[in-house]
């Protein structure tokens, strides 16, 4: 596959969450079907040739309260309006942390483009609470061994 690779200058920042084609588990290297959001988890750029390497945490929305119930202390949910406005998401949203569910994704066009009814890539950045309570999240999964 080619790749129509983004600027470097444009690459987002740990803690963004972006709009990403979240790639096949089956084949990593195939964009999904639809955009949606994820949080930036790490940077990898190579500035020798103009390329990175972007690990993010999918994100999936919350359509009842079991779903929310059943990840709500391992995964990272944002539910409340006002958070929900703050961070630039549609509904409620749950973010995967599993370390297997963090994914390596090439800093192309193919993988970060947003949906028609989106006006731009970035929709918005984790806050210094939220972030804290990722981090506890991801704390917790080491603690109870579910990485």
């Amino acid at each position: 596959m080619v790749w129509t690779y983004l600027p470097l200058d444009d690459l987002p920042s740990i803690g963004d969450i972006v709009w990403c084609r979240f790639p096949h588990e089956e084949d990593l290297s195939i964009p999904g079907r639809k955009p949606r959001p994820v949080i930036v988890q790490d940077i990898d750029p190579d500035h020798d040739v103009g390329r990175a390497v972007v690990t993010v945490s999918q994100g999936t929305s919350i359509k009842d309260i079991a779903t929310k119930l059943k990840y709500e202390f391992l995964d990272l949910i944002i539910d409340k309006p006002s958070e929900i406005t703050s961070h630039g998401l549609e509904c409620a949203t749950r973010f995967d942390l599993r370390k297997k569910k963090r994914i390596p994704v090439i800093w192309c066009r193919e993988f970060f483009m947003w949906p028609s009814r989106a006006s731009r890539l970035y929709m918005g950045k984790l806050d210094e609470n939220t972030t804290r309570r990722m981090n506890n999240r991801l704390g917790w999964r080491v603690k109870i061994n579910r990485v």
